[in-house]
């Protein structure tokens, strides 16, 4: 089903295409998901792993540290992509508050919720660096951010 080989994969992968072909937004999101996947790492390692029998308190945190930071990107990028980033980290976040609400949760919709959309996540910010990319090719340099 799910390789930790395609996160890795991934992540190198997007931190690549975000620090050569991205904008400050599209390297601040690069940064933000590759440090969640340090966070976790880091976590269960000194914690364990709880696997999907409950909810994993470190993942929780680390989860609603990042939908803070890719949200407020959401709101000050010059961009679209960062809206449906946003968006899959809140789908994250309920699949916690869901199986907070019933522990009892089927246990294979508690991992889609929150880890497929992490993925996707990935394949999202790199898709943002190659249309940032194309854009700045076809007209220039254009303002990273969203006048305040």
């Amino acid at each position: 089903m799910y390789e930790p080989w395609v996160t890795l994969t991934l992540s190198i992968s997007m931190g690549v295409c975000a620090a050569y072909r991205g904008g400050e937004p599209e390297r601040l999101a690069a940064l933000l998901l590759i440090t969640s996947i340090v966070a976790y790492s880091a976590s269960r390692i000194l914690f364990g792993d709880p696997g999907y029998y409950t909810v994993y308190p470190g993942g929780m945190i680390i989860d609603f540290w990042l939908l803070v930071a890719l949200v407020w990107v959401a709101l000050r990028a010059n961009r679209g992509w960062p809206l449906v980033v946003g968006a899959l980290q809140i789908v994250i976040m309920l699949g916690h508050i869901s199986k907070l609400v019933d522990s009892y949760a089927a246990r294979k919709a508690y991992w889609a919720m929150t880890h497929l959309p992490f993925v996707v996540q990935m394949a999202v910010v790199i898709a943002g660096c190659w249309a940032h990319d194309r854009r700045r090719r076809r007209i220039g340099q254009y303002l990273p951010w969203r006048p305040a």
